[in-house]
């Protein structure tokens, strides 16, 4: 049996660099525009603006795993904010398209696509650790949940390094493999072939990116508007609730 990796659990997606590679034609994406009023966070999508408590925003950055599998739940339409700008990555960041009959071209493309968003993943999860680190200091009465978002940045920073030194080796195996009906199989199988792969890492992707710009825009709202007296009120109380027995 074909060896096969294990899904990731939880991922930009650059320039593809062999020529096989034909990207489907994009819309021009709107510059996103983030705004300031008092504690709230607004998003300018062209033709509306819309706020949101930061709070809330930090509540589904600080547990983003959680936010996403009750997305529709998250309140104050976040959810549906998170939404928006999955789809704008996913439209500015379309789906490749390989026109080859050569299976091992393809096999390899898939890898470098896939690698590729990986690796970008693990930029935006660098620069979400900054971030995370300057909102421990900004946002002090939420200090110990930064510091364990932080911790658990840092996992899977961890985790997907791992994970792109076993598809490397992946990589180098299944490369070698000159039977068209093995390379079909590392190809197109469920749920571990190269299709399927980076189908998910697209999705994660999008994750990743939602996760990056709200932890982004965060610190700069508390530079400019501080913690207010309610928010640690706030705070401290969903600090009690969560560590009650």
């Amino acid at each position: 049996m074909p060896t096969t990796i294990a899904p990731y659990p939880i991922m930009f997606f650059r320039r593809v660099r062999l020529p096989l590679f034909i990207l489907l034609v994009t819309a021009s994406v709107t510059a996103q525009t983030w705004t300031y009023q008092g504690t709230q966070i607004c998003y300018n999508m062209g033709s509306t603006v819309q706020c949101y408590a930061r709070g809330t925003i930090s509540n589904f950055a600080s547990d983003r795993q959680r936010a996403f599998d009750n997305a529709a739940r998250a309140g104050a339409g976040v959810g549906s904010l998170a939404g928006v700008l999955i789809a704008a990555w996913l439209n500015h960041r379309q789906q490749v398209k390989i026109e080859t009959q050569e299976l091992t071209k393809e096999l390899q493309a898939y890898f470098d696509a896939e690698l590729d968003l990986l690796q970008d993943e693990q930029r935006m999860e660098a620069e979400d650790q900054d971030s995370i680190a300057m909102l421990g200091q900004l946002d002090p009465s939420r200090k110990a949940a930064w510091e364990k978002q932080l911790a658990s940045s840092q996992k899977l920073y961890e985790e997907r390094a791992k994970y792109i030194s076993d598809l490397k080796g992946l990589e180098a195996t299944e490369m070698k493999e000159k039977r068209r009906k093995a390379m079909r199989y590392f190809i197109d199988n469920e749920p571990g072939g190269a299709k399927a792969r980076y189908g998910r890492q697209r999705r994660m992707a999008a994750q990743c990116f939602v996760v990056n710009q709200f932890l982004k825009v965060l610190p700069e709202s508390y530079r400019q508007n501080p913690p207010t007296v309610e928010e640690q009120k706030i705070a401290s109380v969903i600090k009690a609730s969560s560590s009650a027995p």
